[in-house]
């Protein structure tokens, strides 16, 4: 078990990953548990999920180089709708609005709520996953 992100899969079907500590070890965590989720899923659906990052954000130098190989090592991801919790950063806010302008793939998604708005992200979620 990592203690640096937990993990809880809800009884509506959204997987929430909480980081304990804005570090390596805590998006390694989170990729480790996304592994797990990815490999042990029995269903087709969309993936769901909430990443509460309101305890910081992990070293983004370290996200933009480790993200890649770990997408790399997991070719058939679901398609995944992934809605990421933050407290007051401008760093989320400006990514938010870039990602809104950004093409994505069809099947995928991510949106970024201030961590006030929890209820929208899971309603945003649900909606997603439809």
């Amino acid at each position: 078990m990592n203690i640096c992100c937990i993990h809880t899969q809800h009884a509506n079907g959204i997987h929430e990953f909480r980081l304990t500590e804005a570090s390596r070890q805590g998006w390694e965590g989170f990729l480790g548990h996304m592994s797990e989720v990815i490999h042990s899923r029995t269903d087709s659906g969309a993936l769901l999920v909430l990443l509460d990052s309101t305890v910081g954000t992990p070293p983004l130098r370290y996200i933009t180089s480790r993200s890649p190989s770990w997408t790399a090592e997991n070719p058939n991801r679901p398609p995944t709708h992934m809605a990421i919790l933050y407290d007051d950063s401008l760093l989320f806010a400006f990514a938010d609005m870039v990602m809104k302008g950004l093409r994505r793939r069809q099947d995928s998604s991510a949106r970024f709520f201030r961590s006030t708005q929890r209820d929208q992200a899971i309603t945003w979620l649900l909606e997603s996953g439809v």
